[in-house]
C-alpha cells in the first residue's frame, strides 16, 4: 500500500468517527426536554459573581428531571453553568445528586409515591420561589 492510500482510509475514517460522535450527543440531547425556567437572587454568592441565579429544568421521561444552574460573572455578566441537580423516580423514592464541575455529589433518597413532576412542582419549586 502507497501512502496516499493510507491516508484516505484514516482521513475516511476520522471523518466517520467524528460524524458517529456528533450524531449520538445530538440524540442523547434531544431526549431532555425543556420543562420550566426561572431566577432568583441567593445571599452571599461566590467571589466574582452577582447575587442573580437562573435556572433551566428539563425533562426527559416520567421518571428523570435535571435542573441546570446558572451564575452570572460581575464583570461582564456571562452566564456560566454553575451545577446540575437530578431527580430520579425509583419505585417510592426519588433518587438525588448533584454534579458541580464534573464530580457528582450529595446523593439522598427521599420517599414519595407521586410522579417526578409533581415531586418537582411540589418540593423542589417552592424551595427555589422561597430563596427570591
Amino acid at each position: 500500500m502507497d501512502i496516499k492510500k493510507i491516508l484516505i482510509v484514516f482521513l475516511l475514517l476520522s471523518v466517520f468517527i467524528v460524524g458517529t460522535l456528533t450524531f449520538t450527543d445530538t440524540v442523547e440531547a434531544a431526549k431532555w426536554k425543556k420543562y420550566d425556567s426561572g431566577s432568583y437572587n441567593e445571599k452571599g454568592s461566590f467571589p466574582g459573581f452577582k447575587n442573580k441565579v437562573s435556572y433551566v429544568t428539563y425533562i426527559k421521561d416520567s421518571k428523570n428531571i435535571k435542573i441546570n444552574f446558572y451564575q452570572y460573572k460581575a464583570k461582564n455578566n456571562k452566564k456560566v453553568l454553575g451545577s446540575t441537580l437530578y431527580l430520579i423516580k425509583s419505585g417510592k423514592n426519588v433518587k438525588i445528586y448533584g454534579v458541580e464541575n464534573g464530580k457528582k455529589s450529595g446523593t439522598s433518597l427521599d420517599p414519595y409515591s407521586g410522579t417526578i413532576k409533581n415531586y418537582y412542582k411540589k418540593i423542589i419549586k417552592p424551595k427555589l420561589k422561597s430563596t427570591k
